[in-house]
């Protein structure tokens, strides 16, 4: 029999109470900044980002890893969701996100440099570095030496320089800007050259770029007891650079970077099928041998078990079941209707099962993704809702080119 009785105008009453959305749902979208503490979809995900972190910190290695697929298939969430755990799990991680962003053709690693360390965080930086030349100057045991860290003596004048407390003179935090504006590769003029504390106008070696994130990743883990770790968004950006010479520099800066064994990277990177779709910089030898093959994951179309578990953790969140259970209940769908099931409003098993067939691999890998599955979640809901469907069943799909 119908599940419901199809009217002609749109109900009274809003689309988030229509189909008893949780409090401050709008419609079944999932943000990865407001919602990065679900990961919808086979348990065994979270289980392996928490094992690769914890193996990491318990051998005392960085952290290495890329994760690729195709465009919406989840890798920003993934990203989001691993600070998220990092925090959650109170790992030894010291999570920074960044963006890999403005990349053109002629681009070279300063771009990504200086997000690198402005994502740090100035005023969270300076008291942190301030710290540790205090307990250098003290000779505190286990405290590196900058010179130890890094040959370059710009970049030990400039930490030097950074560490001066900016609430003293005027000129106390003149240098600590100068010093701060060097580190994330500004070019000076020679007045901040002097209140830097260096020689030259900006880096430009692929050493000085490794050498400032070694000083940085041993002060956080000097004054944190955390390894910095860097979360790097749409790395396919780096698929702009064509010009050989200035992809060979990025090869070797990257290279010089995952080097550094006290700062992790973690990136994310939008590749449509094959491996060797991703950008050169990323499948050259040198940079797979860093990361090492195995730590190269695919996030592949989703099979129909993943849909069905990705869309069973989406309603189970995003659906308030009280309010579902008496609307159900004044409604009569447990005993007038078959298949209704709670655990898939507001589709009817059957309606669900042929949903979670449509949106996996077997029809077509390019909608078997999380940014498709919300998208037809969406439409058909808001088709429903715009013609008085409350609990949708396989005959309302058809409607919406949706058969099994």
């Amino acid at each position: 029999m119908s599940t419901t009785k199809k009217k002609t105008t749109t109900p009274s009453m809003s689309y988030p109470e229509w189909f008893c959305l949780s409090e401050g749902r709008e419609n079944f979208h999932v943000d990865p900044d407001r919602d990065h503490q679900f990961l919808f979809g086979k348990g065994e995900w979270k289980d392996d980002i928490d094992a690769r972190l914890r193996r990491a910190l318990a051998l005392k290695e960085p952290v290495r890893l890329v994760w690729w697929g195709q465009y919406g298939i989840g890798k920003t969430h993934r990203l989001r969701f691993t600070e998220f755990w990092i925090r959650e799990r109170n790992l030894e991680l010291y999570p920074v996100h960044v963006v890999c962003r403005d990349i053109e053709e002629k681009s070279t690693f300063d771009r990504l440099h200086y997000d690198l360390v402005n994502n740090l965080g100035r005023e969270r930086m300076q008291p942190l570095v301030a710290n540790y030349i205090r307990k250098l100057d003290a000779g505190t045991p286990g405290i590196l030496p900058l010179e130890q860290l890094t040959s370059s003596p710009d970049i030990i004048g400039a930490m030097q320089r950074f560490a001066v407390s900016a609430s003293g003179p005027r000129s106390d935090e003149s240098m600590q800007m100068a010093a701060w504006k060097f580190l994330t590769g500004g070019e000076l003029d020679s007045k901040e050259c002097s209140l830097a504390g260096v020689s030259r106008e900006y880096i430009d070696s692929s050493v000085e770029y490794a050498g400032i994130l070694h000083v940085f990743g041993a002060v956080i883990a000097a004054e944190t007891s955390k390894q910095l770790v860097y979360l790097v968004d749409q790395v396919e950006a780096l698929s702009k650079i064509r010009q050989r010479s200035v992809e060979g520099r990025w090869v070797e800066t990257l290279r010089a970077v995952l080097d550094v064994r006290n700062v992790g990277v973690v990136m994310a990177i939008g590749a449509e099928h094959r491996f060797d779709e991703l950008p050169s910089i990323m499948v050259a030898p040198e940079i797979v041998r860093r990361f090492t093959i195995n730590n190269y994951l695919e996030i592949g179309a989703f099979k129909r078990d993943q849909t069905a578990e990705f869309l069973e953790g989406l309603l189970r969140e995003w659906i308030d079941g009280p309010k579902r259970d008496a609307i159900a209940a004044s409604e009569g769908w447990p005993s007038s209707v078959s298949d209704y099931s709670p655990e898939t409003y507001p589709l009817t098993k059957r309606a669900w099962d042929t949903l979670c067939r449509f949106c996996s691999d077997e029809l077509d890998h390019k909608t078997a993704k999380p940014s498709e599955i919300i998208e037809t979640m969406n439409r058909v809901t808001y088709e429903a809702y715009s013609t008085g469907w409350r609990l949708i069943d396989e005959n309302f799909l058809k409607t919406q080119g949706i058969t099994a």
